[in-house]
């Protein structure tokens, strides 16, 4: 690994924890080990595929844009139900829907939106923020069919999000997918 690459580790990592810790103290700590597990579990990916071979953009930047609005209609249910409130009392933090829509429909997706930019260009961090988004989905979006409705009540039931977890899951596992397809491509041209 070069100097500059161990920098945009570095640059990566200080993301993950700056991120956790903003949303621990908004959502609580259960909605942070999920996102910086999930940017954690990605930036391993990363540093051992697309850090050192950026996976071609026309094979990763539909992938990851189809991603994103599957997430973005995944938040739009989310918040049409009151997922941020219903966080909060599990949690207990008190997460409004205000800070949910705030994190999670405009901060968070400025990054994914310039992570679009920077894989058009091959910038490394563009390749950090793919691996975060489709590891996050592929490992993420289940809770809302899996835990969530059980941790809220002990019964399983309908929680804010689950009629739509699986598209931006099925997205991670395609994305995931190509970045890992497009990598050993890469790995047997090199050699």
């Amino acid at each position: 690994m070069t100097r500059v690459q161990r920098l945009y580790v570095l640059l990566a990592m200080a993301f993950t924890a700056t991120l956790a810790m903003g949303i621990a103290a908004t959502a609580g700590v259960m909605v942070a080990v999920i996102v910086s597990g999930s940017m954690a579990a990605g930036l391993v990916g990363w540093a051992r595929t697309s850090l050192r071979r950026p996976t071609p953009p026309a094979r990763i930047v539909p992938v990851y844009l189809l991603t994103v609005f599957m997430l973005y209609v995944h938040i739009g249910e989310e918040y049409l139900y009151g997922f941020g409130p219903r966080i909060g009392a599990l949690t207990g933090t008190g997460w409004t829907e205000a800070q949910h829509l705030l994190q999670f429909g405009f901060v968070v997706p400025a990054f994914w939106i310039l992570a679009a930019l920077a894989l058009y260009k091959r910038h490394p961090l563009g390749g950090f923020m793919a691996w975060f988004i489709f590891v996050g989905m592929f490992a993420g979006e289940p809770t809302h069919l899996l835990v969530f409705p059980v941790l809220e009540g002990g019964r399983y039931h309908y929680f804010p999000g689950a009629w739509t977890a699986l598209l931006p899951m099925i997205m991670g596992v395609w994305g995931l997918y190509v970045i890992v397809t497009e990598d050993r491509r890469s790995r047997g041209n090199a050699a």
